[in-house]
């Protein structure tokens, strides 16, 4: 069963995104130990894994986090019997594996505590040296094999094998220090190992038996209160044990040595691991100078320079501080010291105990006293030369000891911690430049300012051209602007070689037309730039000639088109554009030759455009194509068909009758002239006829069309069918269907029993059911419109006897006799033959019962005989399975306890019957039992009612009642006295009964309701007040009776509740 679910489980995709646990076992063994294991108060030395070097990694040991605590603990390391990682995956709620090498162990300490085999061993071992009396260390035990293998042989173990001098006398020899906790005494452990099987919710898993966990613990079940289930996704094991502590007393200053050890048992499947806390591996007693609180470094710019040492909130008995100047010392716990002189001093400070393991520890630290420095700053801004387009200063920090510096260069630009700063500005203005040095170790700013003024005075002269000139006719005059305001001087260059001028804005004109590059200069003395200068141009234009041409020839009348010809005959045109009269448009083509289709009058428009000079020019024309076009067209009759002599055709020609006709009837012998003719045929057949007509005024003249002309003669349809006599004995009939005639498009047969046939011409057809079948031709002849159709009937009513034989399904039997009813066909034959098949019973009745000697699996043979029939007898076999229960009873080896005699409230039972498929132990406290032997603890006196009931899978179950099992206190019976019960119906508790009366002796009870009216009254100890009638609430009672241990006649009151 494991293994088969470890394989079903070895295809899961292992997804770690969700776990809260996170692990790693990437690290070496000894640096999970050095590092994350050990606490205070301890050395180690000498660490192995599994017998090797720990200075590699191994995926059964790691390191692990959890943010929520929901293992217990925080952070730690983790020790597995499979790659430690699996710890991270969500728990999917059934049993995980994940690595492990599979092999078997013999751990000489492991082995003792497990009850099977060990497997995937991980073992950590090391030597320590305790500095205190007492090694304690915190873990959680987890499994996959919770809850389901609880009280089996799968029982995963653990251990924490010690060994060295017990303080106490003698020594530890492995000794296991993961032990059970006593629950009834908090602080003090059982002698029994932490495992499966003794940590677990306190019932056996589906696999276990109760009996496995008792034999290593009888008081395991009270051990669940140090169990938890897992009930969340955070980490794989399916349940584990709450934090535990593992304790030892050992000699300070000894050495000691410790194995960690887990292991699978049973097999290598279902991983476990034991989780151990980060810095919990540790010793008490430590002395630590580190305690001393390290006073940090001390700058102190004005004297004198007192410092405050603290050895921290626990002192040690005695302290020595060396204040490192070479003059200072103190035993004092928190003295102040004044320094004489600013520097760095190491300190010494000295814990001593003398009543400690070790008696005194050193701590060292510095202490640092620092002196104010100066700060200043050094601002350098040159005169500057008012044409110049920009002004660099330089800024330099001239003091010493500033740990921060910002310059602020006034218009957002900043620098820092920068001991030299060149800038330049290129924007005119006024700026105040600041700098702000810091020493943070004594408070110390230092703030300087300046102010730099910078407005230099470039004064320039900007000649503007004049945009682009066009004229498009003489005279070419040209009025130019010069700068505004009007410069002192300007110089104008026309580009046409001859003209110039000095005025601010001339006027000048051109000989002819061009483009000419005109310059232009702006002169000032008093600018910085003193002259400048810019070019542009004139263009000057003349008008150009725009004009077109249109080409329209003589339309033929018998044409279906006509062609046209425009071109554009001038120069100068921006844009072309033609319009011709029927939504159709050409832009910018020079020549046009266009077809008109569709007959109208059509105008042409052509406008050509001088976008220079704003010139347009428009031509219009209008075209005329309305063509005389007339045809003749011969229109065919449509192809015809005649199954009878005469064979006379009707030819119909064109409408309105054309001028002249011709026709040709396509036999070879047959033609006419006239417009609609009658043509007979000699004989059948299809024959092309040629019909022309004629009209000497069309454009076309003639026209010819072809067509068929289809003779028929009717075909012969018949059909011939064959229906043999029949044997009324046999089981079919078989017929022929014959189609004898000629010329049928389709034929269609139909056997009167659905089943068709299409265009068949023979057809052999067996009927196999009995019946009268009408058989049905018909025959199409399409083209004549011609059908036949043929009716016959086939009988074929055989006479077969059958038999049906219902077998009876198999039989369990759990009683004798074993008597099985037979039933033959319905109607019963005339006579009827059984063979039962025990090589002993027959039968000729129609439907016998039989009574067969043992179980088994019969072949029955039934033969149904009638002599009037065809086949006169039918036989068929069948088998008849007879299961006998096997014997079953449920007896219980069980002896009650003695009253009175019993320092404990325990029970064996035992399962003696056979038969039983399973059983259930009721122990009367709602504790319930499924293994054959049984050893319960109750957890207190009273009486049980213990019942059994076993199951058997073919014949129901037994219920056995044990009767009652009482058990009584050697204390006087005031202890078990009852002070509530509850008459629900539940069979717990529903009576208000004493427990340690002597049934036999004289006895009497008497209750009352809080009013003091009596509501009960009884003499005999075997009847129990019940409450019926009476509302929930406190009753009191007076109780005569004599006691069952003590033999003495007692007296006793008190208050009983009733809760319903």
């Amino acid at each position: 069963m494991k293994k088969i679910v470890l394989s079903l489980l070895a295809t899961i995709v292992i997804n770690t995104s969700y776990s809260q646990v996170v692990t790693s076992n990437t690290n070496t063994v000894a640096n999970y130990v050095q590092n994350v294991l050990l606490g205070g108060g301890v050395t180690v030395s000498n660490i192995t894994f599994n017998g090797g070097p720990s200075n590699v990694a191994n995926p059964q040991f790691g390191e692990f986090t959890d943010a929520t605590s929901s293992v217990g603990l925080s952070s730690g390391v983790i020790l597995g019997t499979g790659d430690i990682t699996l710890a991270s995956q969500p728990n999917i709620g059934t049993g995980s594996s994940l690595g492990g090498t599979g092999n078997s162990g013999s751990d000489p300490d492991l082995t003792p505590i497990s009850t099977a085999g060990t497997f995937d061993e991980g073992i950590i071992e090391f030597d320590f040296i305790p500095v205190g009396d007492t090694l304690t260390f915190n873990y959680v035990f987890a499994s996959e094999e919770y809850e389901e293998y609880v009280c089996s042989g799968y029982n995963d173990v653990f251990g924490f094998f010690l060994t060295g001098n017990n303080p106490l006398g003698g020594t530890y020899n492995a000794k296991n220090i993961a032990l059970v906790p006593d629950p009834l005494s908090p602080g003090n452990y059982t002698t029994t190992a932490v495992a499966i099987n003794t940590i677990n919710p306190g019932v056996a898993g589906a696999y276990g038996s109760a009996a496995t966990c008792a034999a290593q613990d009888p008081n395991w079940t009270t051990y669940n209160v140090f169990y938890q289930t897992n009930p969340t996704t955070n980490y794989e094991y399916d349940g584990r044990t709450t934090v535990l502590t593992a304790f030892a007393l050992v000699n300070c200053g000894e050495t000691y040595h410790i194995k960690l050890a887990i292991a699978d048992a049973g097999d290598a499947a279902f991983d476990s691991g034991v989780f151990l806390e980060e810095g919990s591996f540790s010793a008490n007693g430590t002395l630590d100078a580190l305690t001393a609180v390290v006073p940090p470094d001390v700058t102190l710019c004005l004297p004198p320079y007192n410092v405050n040492f603290s050895a921290g909130p626990t002192p040690p008995p005695n302290s020595y501080w060396d204040f490192g100047d070479g003059i200072g010392t103190s035993t004092q716990p928190n003295p102040t010291y004044t320094y004489g002189d600013t520097g760095t001093y190491v300190v010494t400070f000295i814990a001593s105990d003398p009543s400690a393991c070790i008696t005194a520890d050193t701590a060292y630290f510095t202490v640092t006293v620092n002196l104010n420095d100066s700060l200043d700053a050094q601002f350098l801004f040159p005169p500057y030369d008012p044409c110049v387009d920009s002004l660099t200063i330089q800024l330099d920090f001239t003091g010493t000891g500033a740990d921060s510096l910002f310059w602020d260069m006034g218009n957002g630009s900043t620098f820092i911690n920068d001991t030299s700063v060149t800038y330049t500005y290129t924007v005119p203005g006024t700026y105040v430049v600041t700098l702000e040095a810091y020493d943070l170790l004594c408070n110390n700013t230092f703030v300087l300012s300046d102010t730099v003024v910078y407005n230099p005075n470039i004064t320039t002269v900007n000649a503007t051209p004049p945009p682009n000139m066009m004229l498009c006719s003489a005279p070419y005059n040209v009025n130019f602007t010069g700068n505004t305001p009007t410069p002192p001087n300007s110089y104008w260059d026309f580009g046409d070689g001859l003209g110039t001028d000095t005025a601010a804005n001339p006027l000048y004109t051109y000989a002819d037309t061009g483009t000419y590059n005109v310059m232009y200069v702006v002169i000032d003395s008093s600018t910085c730039n003193i002259a400048d200068t810019a070019y542009f141009n004139v263009t000057i234009n003349q008008n150009d000639s725009l004009n077109a041409q249109f080409n329209f020839p003589i339309p033929d009348p018998c044409a279906d088109s006509m062609m046209v010809q425009l071109n554009f005959t001038g120069s100068g045109a921006d844009s072309l554009f033609w319009d011709m009269g029927n939504g159709t448009t050409f832009i910018n083509d020079t020549s046009i030759t266009y077809y008109y289709t569709n007959t109208g009058t059509y105008i042409i428009t052509f406008e050509a455009y001088d976008l220079l000079c704003n010139n347009t020019f428009t031509l219009i024309d209008t075209v005329e194509f309305n063509p005389v076009y007339s045809i003749v067209n011969a229109t065919p009759p449509p192809n015809m068909l005649l199954c009878s002599a005469p064979y006379n055709v009707n030819f119909t020609g064109n409408t309105p009758n054309p001028p002249n006709s011709y026709w040709d009837f396509g036999d070879g012998l047959g033609t006419s002239t006239q417009s609609n003719p009658l043509y007979t045929y000699a004989d059948t057949g299809t024959y092309n006829v040629m019909y022309v007509v004629i009209d000497s005024s069309t454009c076309n003249i003639a026209d010819t069309a072809y067509f068929n002309v289809t003779v028929s003669q009717n075909e012969t349809l018949n059909a011939q069918f064959n229906f043999p006599p029949y044997d009324p004995c046999t089981d079919s009939l078989t017929i022929q269907l014959d189609f004898t005639g000629s010329g049928a498009d389709s034929l269609y047969w139909n056997m009167g029993n659905g089943a068709t046939f299409i265009n068949d011409t023979s057809i052999t057809y067996t009927y196999t059911t009995p019946g009268t079948y009408i058989v049905t031709f018909q025959a199409y002849d399409f083209v004549c419109n011609n059908t036949a159709t043929i009716t016959d009937t086939v009988f074929f009513n055989p006479n077969v006897t059958t038999i049906n034989v219902v077998p009876p399904p198999p039989i369990v039997l759990c009683t004798t006799p074993l008597v099985v009813d037979f039933t033959g066909n319905t109607p019963s034959p005339p006579n009827s033959y059984w063979d039962f098949g025990d090589g002993v019973g027959t039968s000729t009745q129609a439907n016998p019962s039989y009574t067969y000697a043992t179980d088994g699996i019969y072949t029955v043979m039934y033969v149904a005989i009638d002599s009037s029939t065809c086949n006169i007898s039918d036989t068929i076999t069948f088998s008849v399975t007879l299961i006998q229960a096997p014997p079953f009873s449920a007896t219980v080896a069980f002896e009650p306890p003695k009253p009175c005699e019993t320092d404990s409230f325990t029970v064996e039972l035992k399962f003696t019957g056979v038969g039983a498929d399973s059983i259930l132990w009721n122990m009367g406290d709602g504790t319930l039992f499924t293994s054959d032997s049984i050893f319960y603890l109750y957890p207190s006196a009273g009486i049980y009612s213990v019942s059994l009931t076993a199951y058997n899978a073919m014949c129901g179950d037994k219920t056995l009642a044990l009767g009652d099992v009482e058990f009584i206190e050697l204390s006087e019976s005031t202890s078990i006295i009852p002070n509530v019960f509850t008459p629900n119906g539940d069979g717990w508790n529903d009576e208000l009964e004493f427990v340690g009366i002597d049934q036999n002796a004289e006895y009497s009870i008497k209750i009352y309701n809080r009013w003091g009216r009596k509501v009960y009254e009884g003499t005999d100890a075997l009847a129990h007040w019940d409450g019926t009638g009476h509302d929930a609430g406190v009753y009191f009672y007076v109780l005569k009776y004599t006691d069952l241990c003590s033999d003495e006649e007692k007296i006793v009151n008190g208050y009983v509740t009733l809760l319903k």
